[in-house]
Parts: C-alpha cells; sequence; structure tokens
C-alpha cells in the first residue's frame, strides 16, 4: 500500500470555533477524515499536534463563504461540538478546488467518530516524516475498526 495517496497535507490558515483570527495550520486527509494539526519545531525534531479532528460525513461543508473564493467552512452536525464551525482559508484557488475535488471523493461512510489531542514526532525530514504521520493516522483508525468489532 503506498502511504502517500493516502494522505493529503496542505497549509491552510484556520479559525476553529469562534476565533477570530486565523492561525497557519498544517491540514491532513486521511480516509474520509480531517485532521488539523500545529506544527511544532524543536532543535532536534517536529511534530504535528492536532487540534482538531473529525469525520466528513458528520460536517456539512459550505464553500462559499463571505464572498471570499479561497474560503471553505466545516459545521459539525452536534451543534455543541468544540472547534466548530471550522473555517480553511486556501492560499490559492487552484488549492481550493483540489481540495474540494479531494474532500468530495473522500466523503463516504467511515468508521465511528474519534477526537482526542495527540502529538505525532518525527525525524527533520519531511518525506520521511509524512510517511510516518500516515503510517501513525491508518493505525489509529486500523485499531478504532477492530475495537468496534469487539
Amino acid at each position: 500500500m503506498d502511504l502517500s495517496k493516502k494522505v493529503k497535507p496542505e497549509v491552510f490558515d484556520v479559525c476553529e470555533g469562534h476565533e477570530v483570527s486565523a492561525s497557519e495550520r498544517y491540514v491532513f486527509l486521511f480516509k474520509g477524515r480531517v485532521f488539523v494539526t500545529e506544527k511544532r519545531l524543536t532543535s532536534d525534531k517536529e511534530s504535528y499536534h492536532v487540534t482538531n479532528l473529525f469525520r466528513l460525513q458528520d460536517v456539512d461543508l459550505i464553500d462559499t463563504v463571505d464572498g471570499d473564493p479561497l474560503k471553505v467552512v466545516f459545521k459539525s452536525h452536534k451543534k455543541t461540538r468544540p472547534g466548530f464551525p471550522l473555517s480553511l482559508r486556501a492560499r490559492s484557488p487552484e488549492q481550493k478546488a483540489a481540495w474540494l475535488k479531494e474532500l468530495t471523493t473522500a466523503n463516504q461512510g467511515m468508521a465511528t467518530d474519534f477526537y482526542f489531542p495527540f502529538t505525532l514526532c518525527f525525524s527533520d525530514n519531511l518525506n520521511v516524516g509524512l510517511y510516518k504521520i500516515a503510517f501513525a493516522l491508518f493505525m489509529i483508525v486500523e485499531l478504532q475498526n477492530l475495537m468496534e468489532g469487539l
């Protein structure tokens, strides 16, 4: 299995919940789930702290927002879910179009929802790091699917 095709990482300006100012976040699309992460760098490693995680089938996607051609908003079906509404502002129209296509393709029935903050750590080699993220995300989802079958 080629994990690089399972993960779609991009940098977006993100507002979570009722935040007014946007923060730069690395967003990963994996098996019908969106991982919003904050990149943290130290002298010997980089890590991605997950600030929000959701299934595409648990949100409504609004692709035309406030007249901003680069913005996409996710609204949770659960009215009291923290971190929502969540808005992503793409860096270009091409980035937004590519992500909308990926989101539409990925929006298929997936396992039950889960949300928790955690940190993924890996070396400063980005290519190796993305494979490690993909593997970690794959293992989380597979473990969750296994637990549901018990």
